[in-house]
């Protein structure tokens, strides 16, 4: 539940007090009347995966008691993340103009990485001049690359250094931390900046990474871990044999399994059993 309520409240910022924000930004990128007020809300995952699922229902319940009606909010799972090949993402983008080629979209909400490079690369026509509005973008994500449409950023990031300080507060005998990442691309935190993070922290910290290991030998190695350890958790998206797992079924099986404090980097995971959660800057 504070999850959720932390969902709202940020998207309660993101969209700010009466319907304003949409409406002038839509005003200013196409010029449409006022009572236009049809919102595009684009995931570049398929359904069913935990964090854009509560984001987009965080959003829609946002933009329904700002009088936004259900009819004018259109949500998109585009499923990239099981289709990769470009073939496939040209195809979903014409469909979609295709399908929205009769309505009045005022805004797109951009709830995943991944989706404004898709606009650049594979979507320059998709419904030109209608802005975007984005939040978490990376380095490599901050712009639409040749595509005319403005774009609105939400920056935020993951506060690794903010909750491993948390974490020594908490547990100031740790003399060695475990780390769990790995990113699913190049758009997620890399280990290289959760490095610089501890670094900044306590660089004398004895970090261990798992890394190269097949999924059941981490699980059973976060079972018997030494006192004064405590583990930090990023995102976990394939193993060393490549298998693909789900996040937050990974980090519900760390929290079951390791014998020592697990911290995580992202709030939808404290409903894991784990601490910490996300910071926005």
């Amino acid at each position: 539940m504070a999850v959720r309520s932390f969902c709202l409240g940020f998207f309660w910022i993101i969209l700010m007090v009466p319907t304003g924000v949409l409406l002038s930004v839509q005003e200013k990128a196409i010029a449409t009347p006022m009572s236009d007020k049809q919102v595009l809300i684009l995931c570049k995952d398929s359904y069913g995966l935990p964090v854009p699922d509560m984001t987009i229902a965080a959003i829609v319940d946002e933009l329904k008691r700002k009088k936004v009606s259900i009819n004018d909010i259109f949500v998109e799972y585009l499923d990239f993340n099981r289709n990769s090949d470009s073939t496939y993402r040209i195809n979903t983008i014409n469909l979609l103009q295709h399908k929205l080629a009769q309505k009045q979209i005022g805004v797109i909400i951009a709830v995943s990485q991944g989706v404004l490079s898709s606009l650049s690369h594979d979507g320059k026509d998709f419904l030109p001049g209608v802005p975007v509005i984005t939040f978490k973008p990376r380095a490599t994500e901050n712009s639409l690359e040749g595509a005319v449409r403005p774009l609105n950023k939400i920056q935020t990031s993951k506060d690794v250094a903010g909750t491993l300080q948390y974490a020594l507060t908490l547990f100031p005998a740790t003399q060695r931390l475990v780390v769990i990442n790995a990113p699913g691309n190049s758009k997620e935190l890399t280990n290289e900046e959760i490095t610089s993070a501890i670094n900044k922290v306590k660089p004398q910290l004895n970090v261990e990474f798992k890394e190269g290991l097949p999924y059941e030998t981490i699980l059973q190695q976060v079972g018997s871990l030494p006192p004064n350890t405590i583990i930090l958790y990023g995102l976990f998206f394939r193993d060393a044999t490549g298998r693909t797992f789900v996040p937050s079924e990974v980090a519900s099986e760390l929290g079951q399994r390791s014998n020592v404090p697990v911290f995580c980097l992202d709030e939808l995971h404290v409903l894991n059993g784990l601490m910490g959660g996300e910071c926005p800057q």
